[in-house]
């Protein structure tokens, strides 16, 4: 008897050892791949996360604050066109 353990007959014999973790890090893939989903290659960081939430949050804010201010102002109000659309357009008259 042999004291080396020989793997079972019909199973591939894995070459290469991934540490535990790694994830898709670990898979081969080319560099448009790596560019193109950039957050499944990279550690996570907290004070870029923090960065990202915070530039979110003010562009969901303007966006909120832009919406706030043209339905407040009176000089504007929605159009239903020809088509079925809806515009927003500014009075012509103040008498209207």
């Amino acid at each position: 008897m042999s004291d080396k353990r020989e793997p079972p007959k019909g199973q591939p014999i894995q070459s290469r050892v991934e540490p535990k973790g790694d994830g898709i890090r670990s898979m081969g893939a080319t560099n448009v791949f790596r560019v193109v989903n950039f957050e499944l290659f990279v550690k996570p960081n907290k004070y870029a996360m923090s960065a990202g939430v915070c530039a979110l949050t003010l562009c969901f804010g303007y966006i909120f604050y832009m919406n706030y201010k043209a339905r407040a102002d009176p000089s504007t109000y929605i159009a239903l066109n020809e088509d079925e659309t809806q515009t927003i357009q500014r009075r012509q008259s103040k008498w209207q």
